[in-house]
């Protein structure tokens, strides 16, 4: 049973990453949809079902938006000095 939900949380992390960088879906969409689906459970079959899962979501949105604030920071560092001052001007 504690395999199944770590192969599922594992699962659902995977998903999250592929909506984030390949779709168009707004990227707090899944992790909604996974938290109101785990409420019920929660509250009928307890935690333990659905807080890795939910857990491996929410960490991988969270990796996602670390990785594209290290892109965007090392793309500034790359700038010429024009470059730079259009992007402050926007």
């Amino acid at each position: 049973m504690k395999l199944s939900i770590l192969l599922l949380g594992f699962v659902l992390a995977y998903m999250e990453r592929y909506v984030i960088r390949h779709t168009r879906v707004n990227k707090w969409l899944p992790l909604v949809c996974s938290l109101i689906i785990a409420t019920p459970i929660t509250l009928l079959m307890g935690p333990h079902l659905v807080v890795w899962p939910v857990l491996m979501i929410f960490l991988s949105l969270v990796f996602c938006e670390a990785e594209d604030w290290w892109n965007k920071e090392k793309r500034k560092k790359h700038l010429t000095e024009l470059e730079q001052t259009r992007l402050k001007d926007l």
